[in-house]
C-alpha cells in the first residue's frame, strides 16, 4: 500500500493545480473534445455522447494503483486547462475473482475502501469534482465491475459554484482595472484574502475555496486553493503542493520567470506595511510531493503560454459606457486584456454591435475565435441616451419664449409644464424649432418648464431627459394704494404685496402726468418727506422681479395738511387771548386750552372764518398755568379736514 499512498499523493497534488474554473455557466464540454483527451491517454473503448464519457478499461483485474493511475491520467486530461468546462466520465474496469474474491458483497466492501481513498480527495480538496461508486454482478456472478463517475468542474445545476465564479470574476475585474502588473495583481489577491477571509481551525469549514471567497472563513486549503484560482483566472500560472503527512497546504505562483512561495497561514508581512512579503522564494515549506511538483511546473507554465482555450469571460474590458445621441450608429472603442495581453479584434475575437443607434441600452457582443486561442462569449452594455438641453427663458406678464440649443437627429422636442400638486409634468406642445413661446401664463406666478428631445423609430418614441427652467412671468399692477400718517409735509405710502417682487419702484407727480421716480424699495411702504403743506400729490407704484418690471398701478392722490399755525398767547383775568397767522385755504380754527401738555380735560373754542385769526379763552382759573394750541381746517366734500396742531404755548392766567 506504500506505492498506493505514493499514487495517491502524486493524484492529489496533480488535480490541484490543475483544478480548472468554468465562467461560461459551468457549460459541458464538447463530446469531441471529451473523447479526443480520454483517447490521448487510453487505447481502450471510449464513447462520449450529451458530456458524459464511457471508458472501458481493456485489462481486467487491475490493481489499485492501475486504477489510481487510469483515473488520474483521466482527470488530469480532463482538467489540464485552467479554464474548463463541466464534463462527467464514467470509467469500468472488470473483475474476475481476482484479487477480492468472488463474494459479490466483499468485493464491493473491498471496492469501497479503494472509493473513500480516492474520493476524499474529491469532497475535500475540490470546489466542484465528486466521484460515485458502483460495483455491477455478471452472469450470475462470473465477474464483475467496478463502475467510477468523476464529476469535474462543477455542475450545470451547481447554484454554489456559480456564485463562487461570479465573486471571483469580479474580484479578477477589479485586479485587472487597479493592477498594472501581473506582480501587483498578485498581491492584490493576496492582500484580499487576508484582510477577508479568516482562519477558522477546528471547524466545518474544510479546503473548499468558497468558503474562503464567498463565506469569509476557510483553512489552509481553501486560502491556497482560491488563491490559485484568482491566479489562474487572471492568466498567472499557480500550483497548490500539499503536505500529507502535516495535513498543510499553500501555493506557489509563476511571475517574471520566478516562482514564489505563498502561505497566507505563514504569512510574513514587512514593517512597512508593504504586501511584498506576501511572497517569498525559500525552498517549500515541505519536500514533501517537491519532486514531481517542480517536474511537472515548466508544462505548467508553458500551458499558460501556448494553450488554446481562454475564456473571454475572464479577460477585462476598457470602453466608453455612455454615448448622447447623434443620429448615427454608435460603436465604441474596445480594448480587451488577457494578464498584460491585449488582445486583437477580428482575430482574437469577433464584435458585433446591436441597439447601438437610437436611445437606449446598446449592445457588445463578442465571440472568442477558438483557432486562435480564445473560446467563449462576453456581452458589454453601454448607454445612448437624447443630450440635456441649454434652455433660456424671456419672461413676459403672461407668456414666456423658450429657447435651446438644436439636437442632431432629434425628431422635435416636447415642452412641459410642471404640476406641483401632482408632482409631476405635463406635455403642453411638441415643436420642430429650437423655441417656443408658453401663453395663458398669470401674471407675477412662478412656473417650472422643461423641455425634453425626442425620436420616433417604427412606432417607438424615444424621448430624452427633462431640462428644467424655474421661471417668473412679469408681475401684474400693484393694488391697493392707500395714504397713513399724513401731515402737512409727509405721508407714508402703503399697497398690496407681490410674492415675485423683489423691489418696487414708488414715483410721485404734481400734475399727474410728469412723473419723479421717488425711490426702489423692498417693502411694500414708503414714507414721503419734505412734501409741501396742503398741496396734492399723484403717486403710483410698479413692482419689479428678477424677470423685470411690471406695470405701473393705478394713480391715487393725496392732498397734505394745513399747516400748523404759529400762535400767541396772553393771559387776562381767568382768560386768555389767543392770535395766530393766517393759514391759506383755512374755512376755519380750532383752538384747544387745557391744564397740562397731553390736552386732557380741554376747552375747545372753534372759529368758523378763515379770516378771523383771533379767540378768547374765558372761565379759567386765576393764578394757573394753561397750555395754548390752534389747528386749522377746511372743508372737503362736505367734511372737515384738519391740519396739524401748532405747538402749544404756556400761560399763566391772572
Amino acid at each position: 500500500m506504500k506505492k498506493a499512498k505514493s499514487l495517491i499523493l502524486t493524484l492529489f497534488t496533480l488535480v490541484l493545480f490543475s483544478l480548472c474554473l468554468s465562467l461560461d455557466s459551468q457549460a459541458a464540454m464538447a463530446d469531441k473534445e471529451v473523447k479526443s483527451r480520454i483517447s490521448a491517454y487510453s487505447g481502450s473503448y471510449v464513447k462520449a455522447e450529451k458530456g458524459v464519457a464511457y471508458l472501458e478499461y481493456e485489462d481486467w483485474d487491475p490493481s489499485e494503483e492501475k486504477m489510481y493511475e487510469v483515473i488520474s491520467k483521466i482527470a488530469e486530461n480532463l482538467m489540464a486547462e485552467p479554464v474548463e468546462d463541466y464534463c462527467r466520465v464514467n470509467i469500468k474496469f472488470f473483475f474476475t475473482h481476482e484479487p477480492y474474491g468472488s463474494d459479490f458483497q466483499t468485493f464491493f466492501e473491498k471496492l469501497s475502501l479503494v472509493k473513500k481513498k480516492f474520493g476524499n480527495f474529491f469532497t475535500e480538496w475540490s470546489r466542484y469534482n465528486k466521484m460515485t461508486m458502483s460495483v455491477t454482478s455478471y452472469k450470475g456472478g462470473e465477474y464483475f465491475s467496478a463502475n467510477f463517475n468523476l464529476f469535474l468542474n462543477g455542475s450545470e445545476q451547481d447554484k454554489y459554484g456559480k456564485a463562487y465564479d461570479e465573486k471571483l470574476l469580479s474580484l479578477v475585474s477589479r485586479a485587472q482595472q487597479e493592477c498594472d502588473s501581473n506582480m501587483e495583481m498578485v498581491q492584490f489577491f493576496l492582500k484580499w484574502l487576508d484582510e477577508n477571509a479568516k482562519y477558522m481551525i477546528f471547524t466545518g469549514y474544510t479546503n473548499d475555496p468558497r468558503y474562503a471567497l464567498n463565506v469569509g472563513y476557510t483553512v489552509c486549503g481553501g486560502y491556497a486553493n482560491a488563491f490559485k484560482d484568482l491566479c489562474n483566472a487572471a492568466g498567472i500560472p499557480a500550483i497548490v503542493p500539499v503536505n500529507m503527512e502535516a495535513n498543510h497546504a499553500w501555493s506557489q505562483v509563476y511571475v517574471n520567470g520566478i516562482w514564489y512561495t505563498a502561505d497566507l497561514c505563514n504569512v510574513v508581512k514587512s514593517k512597512s506595511g508593504s504586501y511584498n512579503g506576501y511572497l517569498f522564494t525559500d525552498p517549500d515549506l515541505s519536500t514533501d510531493c517537491n519532486d514531481f511538483v517542480e517536474k511537472h511546473k515548466k508544462d505548467y507554465v508553458n500551458s499558460f503560454k501556448y494553450r488554446d482555450t481562454v475564456n473571454l469571460s475572464v479577460c477585462s474590458f476598457s470602453y466608453k459606457k455612455s454615448f448622447s445621441f447623434t443620429g448615427k450608429t454608435i460603436t465604441p472603442d474596445l480594448t480587451v486584456k488577457f494578464g498584460d495581453k491585449t488582445l486583437k479584434a477580428g482575430v482574437d475575437y469577433t464584435v458585433d454591435y446591436m441597439y447601438n443607434k437610437y436611445p437606449g441600452t446598446g449592445k457588445i457582443f463578442l465571440e472568442g475565435v477558438k483557432k486562435n486561442g480564445y473560446r467563449g462569449s462576453k456581452t458589454l452594455s453601454f448607454k445612448i441616451s437624447l443630450p440635456k438641453l441649454d434652455v433660456t427663458a424671456e419672461e413676459g406678464k403672461t407668456s414666456v419664449k423658450l429657447s435651446w440649443n438644436k439636437v442632431a437627429g432629434a425628431d422635435g422636442y416636447i415642452v412641459r409644464l410642471y404640476n406641483s400638486k401632482t408632482d409631476s409634468y405635463k406635455d403642453i406642445d411638441k415643436v420642430k424649432d429650437t423655441s417656443c413661446t408658453v401663453k395663458n401664463l398669470s401674471p407675477g406666478k412662478k412656473y417650472k418648464l422643461a423641455v425634453r428631445a425626442y425620436v420616433s423609430e417604427n412606432g417607438n418614441v424615444y424621448r430624452g431627459d427633462n431640462s428644467s427652467v424655474t421661471v417668473y412671468t412679469l408681475p401684474g399692477k400693484v393694488k391697493n394704494l392707500k395714504a397713513s400718517s399724513v401731515t402737512d409735509s409727509s405721508l407714508k405710502l402703503k399697497w398690496s404685496a407681490m410674492d415675485v417682487a423683489e423691489k418696487y419702484e414708488v414715483q410721485i407727480s404734481t400734475d399727474g402726468k410728469k412723473w419723479k421716480t421717488e425711490a426702489t424699495v423692498r417693502k411694500n411702504s414708503y414714507t414721503f418727506k419734505k412734501l409741501s403743506a396742503n398741496k396734492k400729490y399723484y403717486f403710483r407704484v410698479r413692482a419689479v422681479s428678477d424677470s423685470g418690471k411690471g406695470s405701473y398701478s393705478d394713480k391715487k392722490a393725496f392732498t397734505t395738511l394745513l399747516p400748523e399755525p404759529e400762535v400767541k398767547a396772553k393771559a387776562g383775568k381767568k382768560k386768555i387771548s389767543v392770535s395766530w397767522d393766517k393759514i391759506k385755504s383755512a374755512k376755519g380754527y380750532v383752538v384747544v386750552c387745557a391744564r397740562n401738555k397731553d390736552m386732557m380735560n380741554n376747552k375747545k373754542v372753534t372759529v368758523k372764518k378763515g379770516s378771523k385769526t383771533t379767540a378768547t379763552v374765558k372761565g379759567l382759573k386765576s393764578k394757573k398755568n394753561y397750555y395754548i394750541k390752534v389747528r386749522a381746517y377746511k372743508t372737503v366734500y362736505g367734511e372737515r379736514v384738519y391740519g396739524s396742531y401748532s405747538e402749544a404755548v404756556k400761560v399763566k392766567v391772572k
